[in-house]
Protein backbone atom coordinates (compact mmCIF):
# COMPACT_ATOMS: atom_id res chain seq x y z
CA UNK A 1 0.00 0.00 0.00
CA UNK A 2 2.91 2.15 0.68
CA UNK A 3 4.89 1.70 -2.70
CA UNK A 4 1.33 2.50 -4.39
CA UNK A 5 0.60 5.50 -2.63
CA UNK A 6 3.95 6.88 -3.07
CA UNK A 7 4.44 5.79 -7.25
CA UNK A 8 0.81 7.90 -7.05
CA UNK A 9 2.31 11.05 -5.46
CA UNK A 10 5.59 11.07 -7.60
CA UNK A 11 3.07 10.79 -10.92
CA UNK A 12 0.93 13.85 -9.61
CA UNK A 13 4.35 15.84 -8.51
CA UNK A 14 6.10 14.68 -11.72
CA UNK A 15 2.83 16.03 -13.66
CA UNK A 16 2.50 19.24 -12.17
CA UNK A 17 6.07 20.30 -12.50
CA UNK A 18 5.99 19.37 -16.91
CA UNK A 19 3.07 21.12 -17.18
CA UNK A 20 4.65 24.28 -15.84
CA UNK A 21 5.75 25.69 -18.78
CA UNK A 22 8.90 28.67 -18.26
CA UNK A 23 7.39 32.06 -17.96
CA UNK A 24 8.42 34.16 -21.80
CA UNK A 25 7.48 37.88 -22.09
CA UNK A 26 5.84 38.10 -25.49
CA UNK A 27 5.54 41.11 -27.35
CA UNK A 28 3.94 44.47 -26.85
CA UNK A 29 0.62 44.59 -28.57
CA UNK A 30 1.49 48.37 -29.54
CA UNK A 31 5.19 49.94 -30.44
CA UNK A 32 7.76 50.27 -27.86
CA UNK A 33 7.12 53.66 -28.05
CA UNK A 34 4.40 54.33 -25.04
CA UNK A 35 2.35 57.34 -24.43
CA UNK A 36 2.15 58.55 -20.75
CA UNK A 37 -1.47 58.19 -19.29
CA UNK A 38 -2.64 55.59 -22.50
CA UNK A 39 -3.56 51.90 -21.95
CA UNK A 40 -1.56 48.93 -23.34
CA UNK A 41 -1.91 45.37 -23.76
CA UNK A 42 0.72 43.00 -22.38
CA UNK A 43 0.80 39.21 -23.27
CA UNK A 44 2.64 36.31 -21.75
CA UNK A 45 2.90 32.55 -21.73
CA UNK A 46 3.76 29.77 -19.36
CA UNK A 47 3.54 28.96 -15.43
CA UNK A 48 0.37 27.81 -14.40
CA UNK A 49 -3.08 28.90 -14.87
CA UNK A 50 -3.88 28.95 -11.08
CA UNK A 51 -0.89 31.02 -10.21
CA UNK A 52 -1.00 35.06 -9.85
CA UNK A 53 1.43 36.92 -11.82
CA UNK A 54 3.07 40.53 -10.86
CA UNK A 55 2.95 43.04 -13.15
CA UNK A 56 5.90 46.06 -12.92
CA UNK A 57 7.53 48.81 -14.75
CA UNK A 58 11.34 48.90 -14.45
CA UNK A 59 13.87 51.82 -14.81
CA UNK A 60 17.44 51.45 -15.07
CA UNK A 61 16.99 53.23 -11.26
CA UNK A 62 14.42 50.17 -9.92
CA UNK A 63 10.69 49.82 -9.70
CA UNK A 64 8.71 52.17 -11.04
CA UNK A 65 4.83 51.14 -11.06
CA UNK A 66 3.63 48.27 -10.41
CA UNK A 67 0.07 47.02 -10.69
CA UNK A 68 -2.43 44.63 -8.42
CA UNK A 69 -1.71 40.70 -9.66
CA UNK A 70 -3.39 39.44 -12.14
CA UNK A 71 -4.66 35.55 -13.03
CA UNK A 72 -2.26 33.94 -15.55
CA UNK A 73 -4.74 33.83 -18.29
CA UNK A 74 -1.95 35.45 -20.64
CA UNK A 75 -2.67 39.13 -20.82
CA UNK A 76 -3.34 42.07 -19.18
CA UNK A 77 -4.33 45.61 -19.97
CA UNK A 78 -2.75 48.16 -17.52
CA UNK A 79 -2.51 52.28 -17.95
CA UNK A 80 0.80 53.94 -17.37
CA UNK A 81 0.79 57.34 -15.14
CA UNK A 82 0.30 60.32 -17.03
CA UNK A 83 2.99 61.90 -14.74
CA UNK A 84 5.23 59.09 -15.31
CA UNK A 85 8.58 60.65 -16.51
CA UNK A 86 9.31 60.46 -19.90
CA UNK A 87 12.48 58.43 -21.53
CA UNK A 88 14.51 55.16 -22.48
CA UNK A 89 15.34 52.67 -20.65
CA UNK A 90 11.96 50.91 -19.19
CA UNK A 91 10.63 47.57 -19.31
CA UNK A 92 8.23 45.71 -18.10
CA UNK A 93 8.77 42.66 -15.82
CA UNK A 94 6.55 39.79 -15.33
CA UNK A 95 7.03 37.49 -12.22
CA UNK A 96 5.46 34.50 -10.47
CA UNK A 97 6.57 32.24 -7.88
CA UNK A 98 10.96 32.77 -7.87
CA UNK A 99 10.72 33.17 -11.77
CA UNK A 100 10.86 37.04 -13.28
CA UNK A 101 11.18 37.94 -17.00
CA UNK A 102 11.59 41.07 -18.39
CA UNK A 103 10.73 42.51 -21.80
CA UNK A 104 12.36 44.41 -24.08
CA UNK A 105 13.23 47.98 -23.40
CA UNK A 106 10.83 50.57 -24.24
CA UNK A 107 10.71 54.18 -24.60
CA UNK A 108 7.97 56.84 -22.46
CA UNK A 109 7.37 59.75 -24.39
CA UNK A 110 4.32 62.09 -23.82
CA UNK A 111 0.97 61.78 -24.67
CA UNK A 112 1.03 65.54 -26.53
CA UNK A 113 4.58 66.02 -27.76
CA UNK A 114 6.02 69.24 -26.18
CA UNK A 115 6.96 71.35 -29.04
CA UNK A 116 3.23 70.90 -29.90
CA UNK A 117 1.60 71.73 -27.00
CA UNK A 118 4.17 75.05 -26.68
CA UNK A 119 2.90 75.76 -30.43
CA UNK A 120 -0.50 75.66 -28.96
CA UNK A 121 0.14 77.89 -26.30
CA UNK A 122 1.53 80.96 -28.71
CA UNK A 123 -2.03 80.06 -31.19
CA UNK A 124 -4.07 81.61 -28.18
CA UNK A 125 -2.09 84.78 -26.74
CA UNK A 126 -3.91 87.70 -27.56
CA UNK A 127 -2.03 90.17 -30.02
CA UNK A 128 -1.11 93.37 -28.33
CA UNK A 129 -0.66 96.06 -30.61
Amino acid sequence: MKKTLTVIILLFITSYSISAQTLKFEELSEVRKLKRGKEYSIRWSGGLVDQMIKIELHSRAGKIQSWAETQNDGEHVLKLSPKMKTGKGYAFKISVGGEEVSSQEVQIRRKIPLALTISQQFLFLPLCF
